[in-house]
């Protein structure tokens, strides 16, 4: 099931382009058999850490964020 799963996961990173999330780079398995992918790093402080350290966050910037994120589920949607 694993093996399936993750095909299955990679053939869906592969159809996405967007600016709104991360790209897949590559994958493959390893010589010891280790499934893997890379996918583009990104710098900085993710949601859950800034929402921990300021506990909220001004509305208007909160509206962009969420644009943002709609935006990355549409097209993730979009493309199956």
């Amino acid at each position: 099931g694993f093996v399936l799963r993750f095909n299955r996961e990679i053939e869906a990173m592969e159809k996405l382009n967007s600016p709104h999330i991360v790209k897949l780079y590559e994958h493959g398995t390893g010589e010891d058999e280790t499934f893997y992918y890379a996918m583009e790093y990104v710098d900085g402080e993710n949601l859950t850490a800034r929402l921990r350290r300021e506990r909220r966050i001004p509305w208007d910037e909160a509206v962009r964020m969420g644009i943002q994120i709609c935006a990355g589920l549409k097209h993730a949607h979009d493309a199956g």
